[in-house]
């Protein structure tokens, strides 16, 4: 993921769950997950959720390529 976000200038953040237990208390992340969406996104203007199990299969696709404007 760091390097297709690299090479597509794409700002990369690794959120941890522990870093937003102050601001999202829900214990399991599956709930914690949204909590914290809803606070990053109002830095962006859209954003893509990965978790750890998710891989770039096609480095050369654009996100936006997905995107509904």
């Amino acid at each position: 993921m760091k390097c297709y976000a690299e090479i597509h200038q794409y700002p990369l953040e690794i959120i941890r769950d522990d870093q937003w237990s102050n601001e999202c208390p829900q214990k399991d992340f599956m709930f914690k997950r949204h909590c914290i969406a809803s606070k990053v996104i109002q830095t962006y203007d859209w954003i893509l959720f990965a978790d750890a199990d998710i891989g770039v299969i096609n480095p050369s696709k654009h996100i936006e390529d997905y995107i509904d404007e």
